[in-house]
């Protein structure tokens, strides 16, 4: 299905280019939170650590705070790898 603007008015020409750019660019939006939340699926966990290593602390000690915090080892050792 296509759509011949020649025969189409001003203002629905306006509508249908409107429409478009609000669609590319919610898709742009899209693909862009996407594609962040695959690089980095824990942004809060890796804010801490990040934060925590800066002030001193040795991984072992922020590795055993995440533990007793309740957080998953195998997600903490995938982002402690980032500072070893």
């Amino acid at each position: 299905m296509s759509i011949d603007l020649f025969f189409v008015s001003i203002s629905e020409q306006a509508y249908i280019i409107s429409l478009t750019i609000i669609t590319l660019v919610a898709t742009f939006f899209i693909v862009f939170l996407t594609v962040n939340r695959l690089k980095n699926p824990y942004p809060r966990l890796s804010k801490y650590i990040k934060s925590s290593h800066n002030k001193g602390k040795e991984l072992s000690e922020i590795r055993e705070t995440l533990i007793n915090a309740g957080w998953d080892g195998n997600i903490i050792d995938n982002e402690l790898k980032k500072y070893h």
